[in-house]
């Protein structure tokens, strides 16, 4: 099991995996849209990320007026980061939601997987 909780990957990972790969983002076409997530349970909480026009990701308030938020709960997300969740498996069976635009969250998933591989 991964010895990171969400709170470590929003909080850490991400922000030096963006700024190692800036521009990753605005080559998915993620530009001008801010991006909500959710993860229920002990090492969990709730981030918003702003994508500007240059594709420059921010923390964003509490994503209120997100364009997408996803939400899942810690097993999942931890599931996710071991390899033993299939992302569209548990967007399927409601163990993975996505509100709002659920291309943005696609185009997203796919940019993150190039950057985490």
């Amino acid at each position: 099991m991964s010895q990171r909780n969400a709170k470590d990957i929003f909080e850490k990972v991400l922000p030096s995996k963006i700024a190692t790969h800036s521009g990753f983002l605005a080559d998915a076409g993620i530009r001008d849209k801010t991006v909500a997530v959710q993860v229920d349970g002990a090492g969990g909480g709730r981030w918003a990320f702003r994508f500007d026009s240059q594709g420059v990701v921010a923390m964003a308030g509490s994503g209120d007026a997100a364009d997408c938020t996803i939400s899942t709960k810690e097993d999942t997300f931890q599931g996710l980061l071991d390899g033993k969740v299939n992302v569209m498996t548990a967007v399927l069976f409601g163990k993975i939601k996505v509100a709002g635009d659920k291309g943005l969250a696609a185009k997203l998933g796919g940019a993150l997987k190039k950057v985490f591989a």
